[in-house]
């Protein structure tokens, strides 16, 4: 089934990073910065003059250490970065709490994307299927919501990469699936820490994982059950 409400964009995208502030530092800011510039490049080139987003890092990075400088350096903090068209920056934070329980339940979705939504391997706003599902699913205990695509391949959870341990091997699912490089897991896969690899799951693989983990720049490695 295709995802037809990512496939559109929304009238008022924009482009989003979401950073963990903590010990005083935000936590992996140059891959945040990367990616930003990266999707504000590729939106240039794909999207009408009426929708670029003017990418001026200088002056994000010295915003972003202005508004830091107000936090409590005992506290952690997610800083929501939110890039408009016309080059418009809108930064808001949040104290970061820990979730209520752990191992953090997760479910999968029956709805489908579509690997070759253009939009899938960027972070906007172009994401209604996904804050839909994971809205039903929070209501009923639920942390994240794990979808699959056309070919009933994992992709991504709504706010999280995913990653399983088999034996010795760490997995997640290969962008080719359609979905977000997140900076966590880029992270992961550039520095070899879990020798982390990337393959194509598949359900299955999720229910006789050894171990599920669920992961973002902010929470970074959450262990989770499959409940749904």
């Amino acid at each position: 089934m295709k995802n037809s409400d990512t496939s559109s964009p929304r009238s008022d995208l924009a482009l989003i990073e979401t950073i963990l502030w903590e010990n005083g530092a935000y936590f992996l800011p140059g891959l945040h910065m990367d990616r930003l510039e990266r999707s504000a490049h590729y939106f240039a080139s794909r999207l009408a003059s009426g929708s670029l987003f003017p990418c001026n890092r200088p002056d994000i990075e010295k915003k972003l250490a202005t508004l830091a400088s107000h936090f409590d350096p005992s506290e952690k903090h997610r800083v929501r970065l939110l890039l408009k068209k016309g080059g418009e920056l809108d930064l808001t934070s949040e104290i970061l709490n820990t979730p209520d329980a752990y191992p953090a339940k997760i479910a999968v979705s029956d709805k489908r994307t579509d690997r070759n939504d253009i939009f899938l391997p960027h972070k906007t706003t172009n994401r209604l299927l996904y804050d839909r599902e994971l809205a039903k699913y929070r209501a009923d205990g639920f942390f994240d919501v794990i979808f699959l695509n056309q070919d009933n391949e994992v992709t991504e959870g709504a706010i999280t990469n995913i990653m399983i341990r088999k034996g010795k091997d760490h997995l997640t699912p290969p962008l080719s699936s359609g979905l977000l490089g997140g900076v966590y897991r880029q992270w992961l896969l550039k520095t070899g820490e879990l020798c982390l690899k990337e393959k194509i799951l598949y359900r299955k693989d999720i229910q006789n994982a050894d171990k599920i983990f669920v992961i973002n720049s902010v929470r970074k490695m959450v262990p989770a059950v499959l409940a749904g």
